[in-house]
This record gives C-alpha cells, sequence and structure tokens, in this order.
C-alpha cells in the first residue's frame, strides 16, 4: 500500500513538475511572439488589429499614411514665386514708384526759329499720382544767324490728375537751365533759366509697364536780368513732345 501511494506522489510530482516546465516554456513562448509581432508591426505599419475598427486592411492605411502630403514646411514654394513677386510691375502713378522716360520734341517760337530737343528723364511719384522727375535734355537752336547747340537739366513737378490705369491725363510745371555753344536768342546770352508749363497724357502699351507720353507745353528762356535788363531778351516757343515710359 505504502510502495502505491508513493507511486502516485512521484507520479504527481512529476506532472507538476513537468507542467510547470511547460507553463514556464509558454509563458517565454507567448513573449517572443509578442516582441516579433510588435517588431513587425513597427517595421511594416500592419496591425491587423485595427482591421475591426477600420474595417480596412492596415497595410492600406498605412500606404496612404505615406502617400499623403508632408506639411507644407516640407514643400517650399519654388524659387520662381518669390522673383515673379519681385518682379511684380508697379501700378502707374502710385507712390513709390520709379520711372524711366525717353523722348523728345519740337518747338517753334513763330518768329526767328524752330528748335529740335532729345531728353531722358528720371521719374518718382512722391504720393499717388504726383511725380517728381529730373530731365537732361540736348538742344539744336536753328536760329537767325548762327545756330547754336546746347544742353538743359531740368526738375518738372507732374499731376495725373486723371488716372483709370490705362490713360492717364496730367498737367506739369518745371524749370532748368540752358547752356549754349552761342547765344539764344542770338542777342542774348548763352545761359538762360527755362521756365515751363504744359499738359500732356500717357497710354499703357503692354503689360510690362511701358507707356507711351504725348504732350504740349509753353516754354521760355530767358536770363532773369541777371546781366542787366538791356541785356534779357527773352523767347517763348509752343512745343510739342513725346516719349516712351519703362518702369524702373
Amino acid at each position: 500500500m505504502r510502495t502505491n501511494m508513493n507511486s502516485s506522489t512521484s507520479l504527481v510530482g512529476s506532472v507538476v513538475l513537468h507542467g510547470s516546465r511547460l507553463s514556464l516554456l509558454a509563458c517565454v513562448g507567448l513573449a517572443v511572439t509578442a516582441c516579433v509581432s510588435s517588431s513587425a508591426i513597427a517595421a511594416t505599419g500592419t496591425d491587423d488589429s485595427l482591421d475591426a475598427q477600420y474595417n480596412a486592411p492596415a497595410t492600406l492605411r498605412y500606404a496612404q499614411a505615406v502617400d499623403a502630403p508632408r506639411a507644407s514646411a516640407d514643400f517650399p514654394a519654388p524659387a520662381s514665386m518669390g522673383k515673379l513677386q519681385e518682379q511684380a510691375i508697379p501700378a502707374f502713378g502710385a507712390g513709390g514708384s520709379r520711372w524711366w522716360i525717353l523722348g523728345g520734341g519740337v518747338s517753334n517760337n513763330f518768329s526767328d526759329g524752330t528748335d529740335y530737343n532729345i531728353f531722358g528723364a528720371y521719374s518718382y511719384f512722391l504720393i499717388d499720382d504726383v511725380e517728381f522727375s529730373t530731365e537732361l535734355g540736348a538742344w539744336y537752336y536753328a536760329i537767325n544767324g548762327d545756330d547754336a547747340q546746347g544742353i538743359n537739366p531740368n526738375i518738372v513737378i507732374r499731376w495725373h490728375f486723371y488716372n483709370d490705369g490705362d490713360w492717364t491725363v496730367y498737367a506739369d510745371t518745371g524749370i532748368g537751365l540752358a547752356f549754349s555753344t552761342d547765344d539764344v536768342p542770338a542777342d542774348g546770352t548763352s545761359v538762360n533759366f527755362t521756365p515751363r508749363v504744359g499738359v500732356g497724357i500717357t497710354k499703357a502699351l503692354d503689360d510690362s509697364g511701358t507707356r507711351l507720353m504725348v504732350g504740349v507745353r509753353w516754354a521760355h528762356m530767358s536770363n532773369a536780368r541777371i546781366f542787366g535788363d538791356g541785356d534779357n531778351p527773352s523767347r517763348d516757343s509752343a512745343m510739342l513732345y513725346a516719349g516712351v515710359i519703362f518702369p524702373f
């Protein structure tokens, strides 16, 4: 009887011992399986446990996430966009805008001569539609007696009192100094003041900011009596001129 009980006890102990070992092995196996599964999910983005929640394969959702646009910081605007903004043409007449003017004209005093002029100018809009211009002109004075040539720096204030973008209508006034190779008029002096006043229009020619300018003015020449009352013959002329305006 004792022998049987000892055998039974040994058998139970053996089963318990083997059961403990199997349990330990099972726990180790489960831990290894969990680690492998976690690594696989991290590497592939696949987690089938999410399927029930989203009703779509996790691999598909992962692919969509990869293909989706990233933050805007990862996709900066092309450099050309910045250049386009920097190269934007200002509206003509806008305060602070700058322009070049190249042109020429002809004037006549209805008496003793016709004068020819070419000029270049730099203009800056002090405020909207009010323009300050510095101008340098070259003249050929065709007068009775000896003809003369001269240079004529001027400053001009121009007000575009009508401006719809395509057309402007303006009035201007200015003054300068004329230095000539001979006396103008013939019995005058070679240094004269050149006040002027006139009106004109500008018209947009294309989308690059180029404009046509056409105007008429009254132009005066005299030395303002700086050489005495007896040596100040004046010369008054009507002038027609045209020019082309370019953005600076």
